[in-house]
């Protein structure tokens, strides 16, 4: 197994463990959501964790993008309702 690999594996595991960190990620959002606007640009959204708490209030958009692919589709599926959103994979 390659390190590339390993730290993708390792990553993906952090990312499952996460979602299971509701009051955690409640919190990040408290904290960030006093300065967020109509329009969020979400940089390294992994499978949504905090991404979800953005639809809490009404937006005119939110974008959001990641280096992964699965992140990336993980995300389109999870949100495909919501008109505002999109998601992108890029650097």
């Amino acid at each position: 197994m390659s390190a590339a690999s390993t730290s993708q594996e390792n990553t993906f595991a952090i990312q499952a463990i996460m979602g299971g960190a509701v009051r955690y990620n409640r919190w990040i959002y408290s904290r960030l959501q006093p300065w967020l606007g109509q329009r969020i640009l979400d940089v390294g959204s992994g499978y949504g964790h905090i991404t979800a708490h953005f639809f809490e209030r009404e937006r005119e958009r939110i974008v959001s993008l990641d280096l992964e692919p699965q992140y990336v589709e993980a995300l389109r599926r999870r949100f495909a309702g919501h008109a505002v959103f999109e998601a992108h994979c890029m650097d």
